[in-house]
């Protein structure tokens, strides 16, 4: 199971991004975007403290395009290996991202710290930490660093990401796929975060010991507290915005259009 999250189309320059692709407003606004968020176990090993290093959130991309307009404009380059590593300013390029915040606070209006997960369907990637909205305001942002490697933080790729042929649709949509994950202990400390981590470790076991549904728990995990999926498509020139909900102009790192990470829904077996 997963959460799934529907991203829509920042509309404030609707009309004059249509225009320069060719397309209407609405064949814009008929893109289909769906991320669906899962935690998964690395292995099924008794419980231990060394468990919680085997978290993982994974993140599986659907994007479909209206037309073949748009496909033939959509810069979207195909996953490489020896691609894989990190890379700064991949927002100005077509790009998937994700904000995350981990932080303790019980409201999101809370100006509390977030990591930003910028992934490249080349295979590129970057995790970047700030302290509070754009803070620091450096550009490119400080890396995410973790606390027990003093390493930057790295993604998961399977190797299995693939651009689309003209011939590949389906009822007249072009079809894009991209999924990556990433081992949640990479995720800056709270005790807030350590103890969730724990908490659904020991949840996710007694799940697979006694053939229970994770989602029938009553457990409160905080090890992610609010997540915002989004994408940046370039066709061109032009940059399209998509994200479950938009501050006006578009802002991704507006926290208070994030959504309350459902552990539930993402870590039902």
């Amino acid at each position: 199971m997963s959460q799934t999250f529907i991203l829509i189309l920042a509309t404030d320059s609707i009309a004059a991004d249509a225009k320069q692709l060719g397309v209407s407003p609405a064949q814009l606004q008929d893109i289909s975007i769906q991320v669906d968020a899962s935690i998964v176990q690395k292995n099924a090993l008794p419980y231990s403290d060394n468990q919680i290093m085997a978290l993982q959130l994974w993140l599986s991309y659907q994007i479909q395009l209206p037309s073949s307009i748009l496909a033939e404009q959509l810069c979207w380059p195909a996953w490489r290996e020896d691609q894989v590593g990190f890379a700064d300013y991949l927002w100005e390029q077509t790009c998937l991202e994700c904000f995350i915040s981990s932080d303790s606070a019980n409201s999101i209006e809370n100006d509390n710290s977030y990591i930003e997960i910028n992934a490249s369907p080349s295979g590129q990637y970057a995790f970047y930490h700030f302290q509070s909205y754009r803070n620091p305001a450096k550009l490119p942002p400080v890396p995410l660093i973790q606390a027990s490697t003093g390493k930057r933080a790295h993604i998961i790729w399977p190797a299995t990401q693939s651009k689309p042929s003209k011939s590949q649709r389906y009822d007249g949509n072009y079809n894009y796929h991209c999924r990556l994950g990433f081992s949640l202990d990479q995720l800056p400390y709270t005790s807030s975060t350590k103890n969730g981590l724990e908490n659904l470790n020991h949840d996710l076991d007694n799940s697979l010991d006694s053939g229970l549904n994770i989602s029938n728990t009553n457990a409160h995990h905080n090890a992610i507290k609010f997540i915002h999926p989004c994408v940046i498509l370039w066709f061109g020139d032009t940059a399209l915005y998509f994200a479950p909900a938009h501050a006006s102009p578009p802002d991704f790192h507006q926290r208070r259009f994030w959504s309350h990470f459902d552990y539930q829904a993402a870590a039902a077996t």
